[in-house]
C-alpha cells in the first residue's frame, strides 16, 4: 500500500486515541482513561500511544503495515506492560469516513489484541493469551467496502485534473487551442 497513506492512518489512529477517554479492548473491557501522549519511550522501545487507566499506563500499538516485532512484544511481556495492539487495514478505510475510523479504533474489538494483560477473571482464554513470542499474530478484519460519505476529496482531484489538462493545453500554442473547442474549427482535424 502507499507509505503515505498508511502513515496518515497510523497518525490519526493516534490521534483518536489521545483525544477520546473510552476504548474497547478484548474481554468485554471498556477502559474509562486519561490520555497521556505519544511516543512514550521506555525500555529502550517507544508505543505509539499511552493511556492511564486505574493508575496505570497503558500503552498502544497501531500496526497498519509492518507487524510488531519480536523484541518490542517480548518487553512487554517480560516487563508486565499493559499494552494493547490495533491492527487497521489500509485497504479496508481508503474510502471510509472519519466517524467509521474512528469506530473501528476505539469500540471493535475484533481489530485488537492483547500484547500483554494480566489474567482477567470469567473472559476466554484467547483473550487471555498474550501474544506469541514465536508467531506475531496479525488480526486482519474482514474488508467491509464502505460508501464515501464525503465525496469532497474526489471533486477536488476531478477538479485539479480538470485544471492541470487545461494549463497544459494553454502552454501548446493556438493550433491545440483550436482542437480543443467544441465543435472544432474548420480545418482542423
Amino acid at each position: 500500500m502507499h507509505k503515505c497513506r498508511d502513515g496518515a492512518l497510523h497518525k490519526y489512529a493516534v490521534q483518536v486515541i489521545l483525544e477520546n477517554n473510552s476504548i474497547n479492548i478484548p474481554g468485554g473491557l471498556a477502559l474509562e482513561y486519561i490520555p497521556l501522549g505519544k511516543e512514550f519511550s521506555f525500555l529502550g522501545i517507544r508505543s505509539d500511544a499511552t493511556i492511564q487507566y486505574n493508575g496505570e499506563d497503558v500503552h498502544f500499538e497501531i500496526v497498519v503495515t509492518n507487524d510488531l516485532h519480536e523484541s518490542k512484544i517480548d518487553k512487554y511481556i517480560d516487563n508486565k506492560i499493559k499494552s494493547i495492539a490495533i491492527y487497521l487495514d489500509t485497504k479496508k478505510f481508503a474510502t471510509a469516513s472519519e466517524d467509521i475510523i474512528r469506530q473501528e479504533i476505539l469500540v471493535n474489538t475484533k481489530n485488537k489484541k492483547r500484547i500483554y494483560w494480566p489474567f482477567v477473571q470469567n473472559d476466554t482464554p484467547e483473550n487471555n493469551t498474550p501474544l506469541s513470542r514465536n508467531k506475531i499474530e496479525t488480526v486482519k478484519p474482514p474488508v467491509i467496502i464502505e460508501a464515501n460519505e464525503d465525496k469532497s476529496t474526489v471533486w477536488i482531484i476531478g477538479g485539479l485534473l480538470v485544471f492541470l489538462t487545461f494549463l497544459g493545453v494553454k502552454s501548446r500554442g493556438s493550433k491545440w487551442k483550436n482542437r480543443c473547442k467544441w465543435p472544432p474549427a474548420a480545418g482542423v482535424s
